[in-house]
């Protein structure tokens, strides 16, 4: 993959952020009031939002109609789940030479990064 100038560098990113910011959700939720209904409503919906951000409007390569991210049905084997199918179907059948093949696992490379630090940009704290 390096050979191809591919490299996680950006997704070892995200996936720190993500870290962090799960780790401040967690600790946040831990010490709020249960009696407040708005802080757990925000809570609520700051989860709902992490989860959306995980959702690729454009879809996976070749199947439009999966737009998870993370995690999908798996395109090789029926009876197993993928985790992060947009690079696992374009890394699949990959050869050396194949120029459209690296650019489309690039490309999902850089969608994979760009979920995953928006899902940790939701878990932030909006300072309310």
């Amino acid at each position: 993959m390096a050979d191809q100038g591919i490299n996680f560098d950006a997704i070892d990113s995200a996936v720190d952020n993500f870290t962090t910011a799960a780790d401040n959700f967690n600790k946040a939720i831990t010490e709020m009031t249960l009696d407040n209904p708005l802080e757990i409503r925000r809570v609520n919906d700051q989860l709902m939002q992490v989860e959306r951000a995980f959702i690729d409007p454009l879809g996976l390569p070749d199947r439009k109609f999966l737009r998870h991210v993370v995690y999908a049905p798996s395109s090789k084997n029926h009876y197993a789940g993928s985790a992060f199918p947009g690079i696992m179907d374009a890394m699949y059948n990959i050869k050396e030479t194949d120029e459209e093949q690296w650019k489309l696992v690039k490309q999902q490379m850089a969608v994979a990064a760009f979920t995953i630090q928006s899902a940790a940009t939701t878990m932030m704290d909006v300072g309310l």
